[in-house]
């Protein structure tokens, strides 16, 4: 599948606002319900001069493009040498297709010309496709919050070398 992977600039906000309301379900909790809402999610984004996304995107049939996966992250996070994976996901109808790992490996390229050693990221233990992702990925467990998103469900943070 052909699609054109790039870094976001504030111009895309409004396509990356609707994606985000697009996938809003697909979170837990959903990132309408968490105690920063979408708008400021992604204003603080590109308001911070070390975060960032990353948009791929493919033309439709009627030359239409739009937004078919997106990944957000923080450089620096903790250190000047991690970052933190803040947003991953695919739309419904391009899941499958390599898509996160395009994105991923692409995000990795980036950090490691800026001095960046871990990519940090934390999702839920009921979203099996997300942590099946990861551990492929080479990411490895780095901390578990039990029952943090709800009874029996956690919170689990990931680690990668790079």
């Amino acid at each position: 599948m052909n699609c054109l992977i790039h870094e976001a600039c504030p111009g895309d906000y409004h396509r990356i606002r609707r994606f985000m309301e697009l996938v809003n379900d697909d979170f837990t909790p959903p990132l309408d319900k968490r105690k920063i809402n979408l708008e400021e999610r992604i204003q603080d984004t590109f308001d911070k001069l070390d975060s960032g996304y990353f948009i791929a995107e493919s033309q439709t049939m009627d030359s239409k493009i739009s937004i078919i996966g997106l990944i957000g992250f923080d450089k620096y996070w903790k250190s000047g040498k991690d970052a933190y994976i803040n947003f991953l996901a695919i739309h419904p109808e391009y899941r499958g297709l390599g898509l996160s790992s395009k994105l991923e490996r692409e995000l990795e390229s980036k950090l490691l010309q800026e001095g960046i050693q871990h990519i940090n990221v934390c999702t839920w233990s009921t979203n099996k496709p997300v942590l099946n992702f990861y551990e492929k990925n080479n990411y490895q467990v780095n901390h578990v919050l039990k029952n943090d998103r709800g009874n029996g469900i956690d919170t689990i943070y990931y680690c990668k070398c790079l």
